[in-house]
């Protein structure tokens, strides 16, 4: 599943950096689209934590997710300030979203080994 995320990652990056014609409009859904791939799997992930890891361990990785949920929101709405109101700032917050979001589904896959 991280396998296939990161190929599709792979995919819409390249076409936000190569293709030209896209519109504004393009590379903002494309740049959600990097986003939710990533986040499905954080997802995914998640549920398989909450199968397999014990009770108290998992009240631990909880208390942690809410904290990184709010520095990830923080992040986000600072990566999209320099934009408020403008085109670019769904672009720059689905980026930095997508960004740390890919970095955590890493952190994640690390507690089911």
């Amino acid at each position: 599943e991280v396998t296939a995320a990161y190929e599709t990652a792979l995919e819409i990056e390249n076409t936000l950096a190569t293709d030209a014609s896209l519109t504004q409009v393009e590379m903002n859904e494309l740049s959600y689209e990097l986003y939710e791939t990533w986040d499905a799997v954080l997802n995914s992930l998640w549920g398989n934590l909450k199968e397999s890891l014990p009770a108290e361990e998992m009240a631990e990785l909880t208390t942690e997710e809410l904290a990184w949920i709010d520095e990830k929101e923080a992040a986000v709405a600072e990566a999209g300030e320099e934009y408020a109101g403008g085109s670019l700032q769904s672009f720059a917050e689905n980026e930095k979203a997508a960004s740390i979001t890919r970095k955590r589904v890493y952190v994640l896959l690390n507690k089911l080994s």
